[in-house]
């Protein structure tokens, strides 16, 4: 557990059990628990329900890390959806586009390819005008990560949240 105010750790335990954040929770009290404005989280169900059920005041925020792999984990189920979906059609085009080599540039924002990935740039471009899941679902997760490029100005970032 960190304290950003004064940016110390202030508590430490192993285990990624429910019970092992609800010792820290418990050890402060509820009326510390109460006072509690934000938590940032890791994601994992087990943290974010101990938050909820002990910082009930506090604004749980997910950090980046866990936000960008359920974006990722949400754009890898629609290609593999849409890879079943190509296979049952005999749609070999979606089918060579979708090849694993491929599907892993899905993953990636397009700002963050390497030149390597960056020169399936083609393939990426044709999957997504053949298939509008998969450009919808890389559309939703682009611009939602983009929110993190006003890292620096809240009032903006939020003006975006609220498009």
């Amino acid at each position: 557990m960190v304290d950003t105010d004064i940016k110390a750790v202030i508590w430490n335990d192993r285990g990624r059990r429910k019970e092992v954040l609800a010792g820290y929770y418990t050890g402060i009290g509820e009326d510390n628990c109460s006072r509690i404005e934000s938590a940032a989280l890791d994601g994992a169900r087990n943290y974010i329900s101990s938050g909820s059920q002990y910082a009930v005041n506090a604004l749980i925020v997910y950090d980046k890390f866990c936000v960008i792999q359920k974006l990722n984990w949400a754009v890898d189920m629609i290609g593999k959806q849409e890879l079943r979906k190509a296979g049952r059609d005999e749609n070999k085009e979606l089918i060579e586009l979708m090849h694993c080599r491929q599907r892993f540039v899905l993953l990636r924002r397009k700002d963050k390819l390497t030149p390597k990935q960056a020169s399936h740039a083609s393939h990426l471009e044709r999957l997504c005008r053949i298939n509008e899941p998969i450009y919808k679902a890389m559309l939703l997760k682009e611009s939602f990560l983009e929110v993190y490029d006003y890292k620096e100005d809240l009032a903006r970032a939020e003006g975006y949240l609220r498009g």
